[in-house]
């Protein structure tokens, strides 16, 4: 997971992109690995349609 944020954080053509990692692990340590890997966003799937959208604005 941290490899496909640093990949995406180091190209500059997506460096502006939000990356939101999207899985079947939704604990806080699950959550809180995600964000420290450079993702801005973890969702629990399945995902609400509300939860989604957030998290891609």
């Amino acid at each position: 997971m941290a490899a496909v944020a640093r990949a995406m954080r180091s190209d500059p053509a997506l460096r502006s992109k939000r990356i939101v990692a999207l899985t079947g692990y939704g604990l806080p340590a699950d959550r809180q690995r995600a964000v420290e890997a450079g993702f801005d966003k973890h969702l629990t799937k399945p995902p609400s349609i509300e939860s989604l959208s957030d998290a891609l604005r």
